[in-house]
């Protein structure tokens, strides 16, 4: 019925039999715990067929939704597409997807970067900024910041860092890890899971949280707590992790669980509940993450109160996964429109930071807690056509990465576990192929990061001279049309008011960004340090054949004298980082 099927990054949705509905999958592997259908705002009983039969319980036996598969869910009233279809299906993978026919998420509208005639001959642009070392917004001390291990548990990801036959951790893995200075690393433990090589790249995994002095952070699916012990568990982690004189370790546990509905909430908090309490009483200064929804549905702000309300005595954070637009929204094949998502969705991410928060603070906790953010929460992942589920991430994707990880540092005293990556995987950090291994854009663009000092400042601009921006024109259906500044900065200080470190990019697909930059508060400035992230082009990429297509360039330093401002150039498309020293 080709003429009933409207097409949707990353899913195909069609109407069959007048009481079916068929999606197919064009993200990825996915498990699904929770499906439910509203037809013209009502809900209506709906199952999800296999093999022609209907699941009766996903909760206790989920669904593997594999790439390219279509999926069938029978509705109990009759449907067509003509009416307004939400589907609502919860992954173990990536949280709630909510899969529409009235979302065009295809149809892109331009965005507009006004040209006035006489920027025919200008080649840049200029703006002042103001650094007050006084200023403080946030301070970097209060995130705990890390890396998530690897996406998924398959021997081809275990193989980028760990020789299957030896089951030995290839030698040149902790220093780049290190080099990334995390203080958490993430992987998930699948319980049920007892072959050898996955226990051995487990074990691994925490004899390098040891070694490099990052605490683990161990996710666990609560499917996989209800049938094994949840004690001999903890007791793995602990042993394996023996305190070094000078570092103890405090572990953090996450426990998370899909199909966060009200119909469910009951009977998954009660579950949530008994796994705090066990992990609680074995390890009771561990830090503890539950899992929290998207307070933008309604259902979604019942789950996080409800389930706040009965395990207030042992969260201390509460974790958020969406991912927004998906792997396919970010629509590769149109080059423009790319460049805007990744100038504009930024802002659909602090969205969802305020709306948990603003939650947060209407609730009477009696205590304070903290959001922890995962890389489901702004994950981003091209993928080079319909079928493939690996890219090589650009110069292009740094200024997605590099907005979102401002926005974090900026918001700094709400986080608390904030957790980039991953590190191996189908779109690593750190890639390896025949004892050859280098590093991606992101690692590249986090290493310059992990420069930044403690204390995250205010910028302001001067008055009647903002910083030029363009119109966004959003994605019809899912993100609000808004203005985007062409400049995004993070500044920091040290507690000691000697040193501060500058990150801004251009976001100007053509011209430069002269940027002056006035500092106040910090007496007798000098720059002791500059790199930028070059490249040839904003789209490329480090690979097997090019492995340093794009890198981190250093800039030489003369011996400046004392100055109370500075001067930075920025190419288009071009992320520039500074340090500068004070005696103050």
């Amino acid at each position: 019925m080709e003429k009933n099927t409207h097409l949707l990054n990353p899913f195909k949705i069609s109407v069959e039999n007048l009481n079916q509905i068929l999606i197919q999958n064009r993200l990825f592997e996915l498990t699904i715990w929770y499906q439910g259908i509203r037809i013209n705002g009502k809900i209506v009983k709906s199952w999800l067929q296999k093999d022609g039969a209907d699941i009766l319980a996903l909760d206790q036996s989920p669904f593997l939704w594999e790439l390219h598969q279509t999926i069938c869910i029978r509705t109990e009233e009759d449907i067509s597409l003509e009416d307004d279809l939400k589907v609502e299906i919860e992954t173990e993978e990536t949280g709630r997807l909510m899969i529409q026919n009235r979302s065009p998420l295809i149809d892109i509208s331009k965005s507009s970067h006004v040209k006035k005639l006489t920027d025919l001959w200008k080649r840049n642009y200029s703006t002042d900024l103001i650094a007050d070392a006084v200023d403080v917004c946030s301070r970097k001390q209060a995130l705990q910041t890390g890396y998530a291990f690897q996406i998924d548990k398959s021997t081809d990801t275990i193989s980028q860092w760990m020789d299957l036959e030896s089951g030995k951790i290839f030698e040149w893995v902790i220093p780049l890890i290190k080099g990334l200075h995390p203080k958490t690393l993430s992987y998930r433990r699948h319980l049920s899971n007892q072959d050898p090589l996955q226990k051995t790249a487990f074990q691994n995994f925490l004899y390098i949280c040891w070694e490099i002095e990052a605490t683990p952070h161990v996710i666990l699916p609560l499917s996989q707590t209800e049938s094994f012990n949840l004690p001999d568990a903890i007791a793995e982690v602990i042993e394996a992790m023996p305190n070094k004189p000078w570092w103890n370790a405090q572990r953090i546990w996450e426990i998370t669980c899909s199909g966060l509905t009200l119909q469910q909430s009951t009977e998954r908090i009660n579950k949530l509940r008994e796994a705090a309490e066990i992990i609680k009483s074995k390890d009771p200064d561990a830090t503890l993450i539950l899992p929290g929804s998207d307070s933008r549905f309604s259902d979604g702000r019942q789950w996080n109160e409800k389930m706040l309300e009965s395990c207030i005595e042992w969260i201390d954070q509460i974790g958020i996964s969406s991912i927004f637009p998906g792997p396919k929204g970010w629509i590769e094949n149109y080059a423009n429109a790319s460049y805007d998502h990744a100038c504009g969705l930024p802002a659909e991410f602090d969205s969802l930071l305020k709306r948990i928060s603003i939650q947060l603070e209407s609730l009477d906790l009696h205590k304070k807690v903290r959001i922890a953010i995962s890389p489901w929460s702004y994950f981003k992942q091209f993928a080079s056509d319909q079928d493939a589920y690996h890219s090589n991430f650009t110069k292009q994707d740094a200024f997605y990465y590099q907005s979102v990880n401002n926005i974090i540092q900026k918001n700094g005293e709400r986080l608390g576990v904030v957790e980039s990556g991953f590190l191996f995987g189908p779109m690593g950090m750190i890639e390896s192929n025949q004892g050859k291994y280098w590093k991606t854009v992101p690692y590249l663009l986090f290493s310059i990061n992990c420069l930044h000092q403690n204390l995250i400042l205010n910028i302001k601009t001067l008055p009647g001279k903002g910083i030029p921006a363009f119109h966004w024109s959003g994605i019809p259906g899912a993100a609000e049309a808004q203005s985007i500044p062409y400049l995004d900065s993070l500044f920091s200080r040290s507690e000691n008011g000697k040193k501060m470190t500058l990150i801004i990019l251009n976001r100007h697909p053509e011209k430069r960004a002269l940027v002056r930059v006035n500092f106040m508060n910090f007496p007798d400035m000098r720059p002791i340090e500059a790199k930028v992230l070059h490249a040839k082009s904003k789209l490329s990429a480090n690979t097997f054949e090019n492995p340093e297509a794009v890198f981190c360039k250093e800039i030489p330093m003369r011996n400046y004298k004392p100055m109370d401002h500075v001067n930075l150039d920025i190419g288009p498309i071009g992320i520039a980082m500074m340090t500068l020293t004070s005696r103050a």
